[in-house]
């Protein structure tokens, strides 16, 4: 694990302890100051509950931390706290990854489900350990039809409208108040980057023969295999936390088009639209050659 990674989730996680206690006394001196006034205690509440949670996903990460570290070669990996031939995990054993934002973690399973291994997101070197198993693990092929449509998760649906609706609720609580402009402002610093996401950001994939659909409740974009120059796992940084997505770099497009928090891992998707680059997706006698 990365020391300065280790550092920064213990920090965040004793400061979110910190402010969850803060917010519920603050939510009860608000209920027995003003008993005519349930806005500032209800307020109190709901922050100290978001606080909690936060702080208890970054309490689980620390507890792990010690016995995270991964071993690798060319026969496969594993925990490097044990001996390999006790604990090792060979590559031609993994079926199946799957990804968790909010553990903060991917899940190496069997051809049953079963768990195998973790690879944590904080790893010193996480990115080219990624890249290795991303190139060593060979997943069944995907049956698919043409089209294939593919949505959001319904973590990134729920994870979103619940903060939309955390600053919404803020100033609905306090509009009565003479100072209620101030809480409206903090419900749309607070509410308003989730909803230009939302609206803005990719919600859906159409994948044809020879079209690539990205769609958005504002806009749709329509790629050929010849329009997309480049694919590529990546990661960005929100609140301290590792998010990975998909980049697809389009010619003649000055940014790449990002993909993040779909129905399949980042993994799968890159296959995918690797696969449908090179024309491998759809076998010949898929619906359009009928």
């Amino acid at each position: 694990m990365s020391v300065s990674w280790a550092r920064l989730f213990r920090f965040a996680m004793w400061a979110g302890f910190g402010l969850t206690a803060a917010c519920t006394g603050l939510a009860v001196i608000a209920y027995f100051d003003t008993p005519d006034d349930k806005a500032g205690s209800i307020l109190g509440i709901l922050m100290a509950i978001v606080f909690g949670a936060m702080s208890y996903s970054l309490l689980r990460i620390v507890r792990r931390m010690p016995q995270s570290g991964i071993s690798v070669d060319r026969d496969g990996l594993w925990y490097a706290h044990r001996e390999k031939r006790d604990a090792l995990v060979p590559w031609s054993a993994i079926t199946a990854i799957r990804e968790s934002h909010i553990g903060q973690r991917f899940v190496l399973l069997d051809a049953s489900g079963a768990e195998l291994i973790r690879v944590e997101y904080q790893l010193e070197d996480f990115e080219h350990l990624r890249d290795i198993i991303y190139h060593r693990v060979e997943l069944p092929r995907r049956n698919v039809t043409e089209p294939t449509v593919i949505g959001r998760t319904a973590g990134y649906h729920a994870f979103r409208l619940f903060f939309i609706a955390f600053g919404i609720s803020i100033a609905w609580f306090v509009r009565g108040d003479e100072e209620a402009i101030y809480a409206y402002l903090i419900g749309l610093i607070l509410a308003g980057p989730w909803v230009y996401e939302y609206v803005a950001y990719p919600a859906k994939l159409v994948i044809s023969r020879y079209t690539f659909e990205i769609v958005s409740p504002l806009r749709k974009v329509t790629l050929s295999p010849a329009d997309v120059s480049n694919v590529r796992v990546t990661d960005k940084f929100v609140r301290g936390t590792r998010h990975s997505f998909l980049e697809v770099a389009v010619l003649g497009r000055e940014k790449p088009i990002k993909l993040e928090a779909f129905e399949v891992d980042n993994h799968e998707l890159f296959r995918l639209i690797k696969a449908w680059r090179h024309g491998l997706l759809f076998q010949p006698d898929d619906a359009n050659d009928r």
